[in-house]
């Protein structure tokens, strides 16, 4: 009886709460992927990737546009093994078609690619994870429970 009353409890927490804001994403936004093996991935649009473009190397700043509670709410508060990185595309049709990848590996440089190693190798793979995300019923952090029930 207390495990019903448990589960009818945690089903009530989430049937009053928010649901996450619809996706927007476009072709040169800026997306930032939480990944590790076993979870659902996390992923949010930071708006247009021009932000980061034309900073030294070694540039860091403060992002806007994420929420870390989301995050520790799906992989928990040790993130120890999640996989994160910032990507971004421009349009397959752009005069100048571009991609952008984070990396932890300050000598990385840039690689060049013919357009259709680029279209089926970096946009294809970028553009479908910001236009055809899997979308999860994820409360709001402010809703979302310290630790899991």
């Amino acid at each position: 009886m207390k495990t019903l009353f448990q589960i009818a409890l945690a089903a009530a927490a989430l049937l009053n709460a928010s649901r996450a804001q619809a996706w927007t994403y476009t072709n040169g936004h800026a997306l930032l992927i939480f990944r590790q093996s076993g979870f659902n991935d996390v992923e949010f649009d930071l708006g247009d990737v021009g932000q980061f473009l034309g900073q030294p190397n070694g540039y860091t700043t403060t992002l806007a546009g994420w929420n870390l509670s989301l995050v520790t709410g799906v992989f928990g508060s040790d993130l120890t093994g999640v996989s994160v990185i910032l990507a971004a595309t421009t349009s397959d049709t752009s005069a100048s078609p571009a991609a952008w990848l984070s990396s932890g590996d300050p000598s990385a440089v840039p690689s060049d690619f013919s357009l259709p190693t680029w279209r089926a190798n970096l946009y294809s793979v970028i553009n479908s994870i910001g236009t055809r995300p899997l979308t999860y019923l994820v409360p709001w952090a402010n809703n979302w429970p310290a630790s899991p029930a």
